[in-house]
């Protein structure tokens, strides 16, 4: 996979958990004290957990897409 697409992916995450986070759900407690208090604070720990994952990995892994994303 190239980094291009890893990042899309990462992309999709980032806007799934704010859509989350803004909706009320209840996991939004949860993804709050766990990956931070704000927008800014998420994507910096989104991006640290990927950089260091990538360094590590010996290859990485897409799903095969089958519908439209929703996020």
């Amino acid at each position: 996979m190239e980094i291009e697409a890893s990042l899309r992916l990462l992309e999709r995450l980032s806007k799934r958990n704010e859509f989350l986070i803004e909706s009320h759900h209840p996991l939004r407690e949860t993804l709050m004290k766990q990956t931070g208090a704000n927008e800014i604070e998420r994507r910096k720990f989104l991006n640290a957990l990927h950089m260091e994952a990538s360094a590590v990995l010996i290859h990485q892994w897409e799903p095969v897409e089958i519908a439209e994303p929703l996020f």
